[in-house]
């Protein structure tokens, strides 16, 4: 005999309602550690990329279309903003349009190719995400592009430094 209708969608529900429960965890344990990692550091500034519009009119892949659809867009922004502003930590929201293509240094537009950014014109190599959140920063405090760039910062994930590809390029860590 066949499952009648209610019981399958009560099943969908319990799936549906437990991965939300595990997307808020995550949401709460990642806020909690960005929040803590600033306290640690007396940070007083937080600026955040705004996506919401991060899928607006692009044509995506049926996986693509799905990953994005389900991202918990401001779930994590608000969380990290109820957390931060608790903790005395101003928060910003910013657009993050172009701030990963344009070089800190000279302001040059060159869209990376892979993680790493590598200008044409300065030779500036760095990070994709460092360069865009330097510059995401750099925005907000200065009002322009290039018044912060972080050329220090060899890894953005630092407990995996001992897994680097041999050859990788001087000052930039890549990842396996």
């Amino acid at each position: 005999m066949r499952p009648q209708w209610w019981q399958l969608q009560r099943r969908k529900n319990r799936l549906s309602q437990m991965s939300n429960r595990k997307q808020r965890d995550l949401c709460h344990k990642v806020s909690r550690a960005v929040v803590t990692w600033a306290i640690e550091r007396q940070v007083a500034w937080l600026v955040i990329g705004d996506v919401r519009d991060v899928a607006d009119g692009k044509r995506l892949s049926r996986q693509s279309q799905q990953k994005i659809s389900q991202w918990p867009h401001g779930l994590l922004r608000r969380y990290i903003t109820d957390k931060a502003r608790a903790a005395g930590i101003n928060v910003a929201l910013r657009e993050e349009h172009y701030t990963s293509q344009s070089c800190p240094r000279c302001r040059h537009c060159t869209k990376p190719r892979g993680r790493v950014y590598r200008c044409p014109q300065c030779h500036f190599v760095g990070h994709r995400d460092v360069v865009g959140a330097g510059n995401l920063l750099s925005l907000e405090l200065h009002g322009k592009l290039g018044s912060i760039y972080a050329e220090d910062v060899l890894f953005r994930r630092p407990h995996e430094v001992s897994r680097l590809r041999p050859g990788s390029p001087a000052g930039i860590g890549h990842v396996a």
